[in-house]
């Protein structure tokens, strides 16, 4: 059981406030005596640090209890929560992995009644603590094996949503059918009680390997928030035969801006290819994740500089490119010499797109360190030389 009553007793709060900028490793090394194990009390602590980021009404909301484990670091953020919460809606939908339980919170807005699942029985009773906490009284809480549990509801079902876990967390590479739930094995199961299914998974996971394994596919959802990938969603419709879309989300300062395509004709337009111009885009991670990269090049009719570099170029400048605008002011050969010429203050922020040598070398190599407003993109150019173009941001999207 956790030990909630405690952990919300005035003097366990008052010391977690004293100390909610601490060193959590520090603080265990002399964290006063409590009726409780000191875990606990340092769980609150670097939970509330790393809600404050993630998940602020949680931080800045009294009387949250967070986890010992490490559902703090899996769950979804508030802003990908809210992102799922808008893509579907209903009278119904069952979280069948639950954990700490942001993505039930907001699904529930969506819906008239949830139902939040979870094995884990210390975690079911912090997401039910904290529903409560946070005034939100339509979900129902039950623990279990999902599978066992989501045969007993006997309310109509209009979505199931799950995030399958890795079970060999070692593993660099995945495969839907590594996690638990089996999704690749449970979809006509799921499919038997609800005809949409919403699955999320990490941006490690291979799409096209992740399509092999799901039917009914209809959109997948490659989100992103601020310059960093954070997961990828798959709508299964029962009903749907068709060819899926692709919708790439940026959430970049809370602004969302979106890119859709479909492989058929990804795979069908070939970019035009030109030598650097005077304007450099590079697409955001979504796109990149979900390989739009001759789509991009079309809807903003840009050229590539090389098939495989992905990045682009024009003559005028492209308003609301999804990604970063750059300027650029010259080439550069790679050369220590002629770099550093066009380099004179010595600092860069240095990319590889299509290129032999990783930023470490480039870096040794050509005596620039780390910072700056220089940006510089070692690549590959359309006539297969190598190059470096320095250039200074323009803007971002």
């Amino acid at each position: 059981m956790v030990p909630i009553n405690i952990l919300l007793s005035p003097e366990v709060t008052t010391f977690i406030q004293k100390n909610k900028n601490a060193s959590v490793a520090e603080l265990m090394l002399k964290m006063p005596s409590f009726a409780i194990d000191a875990k606990w009390v340092a769980a609150q602590i670097e939970g509330l640090q790393k809600a404050t980021n993630k998940l602020p009404l949680w931080a800045a909301t009294t009387n949250i209890i967070y986890p010992i484990r490490l559902s703090m670091e899996q769950c979804s953020s508030e802003r990908t929560g809210q992102y799922k919460a808008s893509l579907i809606q209903g009278n119904c939908v069952v979280d069948l992995t639950g954990g700490f339980g942001v993505d039930s919170f907001y699904l529930s807005k969506s819906f008239k009644k949830a139902f939040y699942i979870e094995q884990q029985e210390d975690l079911a009773q912090i997401a039910e603590h904290n529903f409560h906490v946070l005034n939100q009284s339509t979900i129902s809480v039950l623990t279990g094996n999902s599978d066992e549990v989501l045969k007993s509801i006997t309310d109509p079902i209009d979505w199931i949503y799950l995030d399958p876990a890795r079970r060999k967390e070692t593993q660099k590479v995945f495969k839907l059918s590594d996690c638990e739930p089996n999704i690749a094995a449970l979809q006509d199961f799921y499919f038997g009680i609800s005809t949409n299914i919403l699955v999320k998974t990490s941006p490690m996971l291979d799409i096209a390997e992740a399509l092999r394994q799901l039917k009914s596919v209809k959109e997948i959802h490659i989100v992103s928030v601020d310059n960093e990938c954070k997961e990828v969603l798959y709508v299964l419709d029962k009903n749907f035969s068709g060819e899926a879309e692709y919708v790439c989300v940026h959430d970049y300062k809370k602004v969302l801006h979106s890119f859709s395509f479909k492989t058929s004709f990804e795979n069908s337009f070939k970019a035009d290819l030109s030598m650097p111009l005077t304007y450099l885009y590079e697409p955001n991670p979504s796109i990149l994740k979900a390989g739009g990269f001759n789509s991009i090049a079309d809807a903003y009719k840009l050229s590539k500089l090389h098939a495989s570099s992905h990045l682009y170029t024009s003559e005028t400048h492209i308003k609301d490119f999804p990604g970063r605008i750059f300027k650029i002011k010259t080439r550069a050969g790679y050369s220590k010499k002629e770099i550093q010429a066009c380099v004179p203050t010595g600092k860069a922020n240095i990319q590889t797109r299509n290129f032999p040598d990783s930023v470490e070398t480039i870096r040794k190599k050509t005596g620039l360190k780390d910072g700056g407003n220089i940006f510089i993109f070692a690549t590959t150019l359309k006539d297969s030389s190598k190059t470096l173009l320095v250039c200074e941001k323009y803007s971002e999207v």
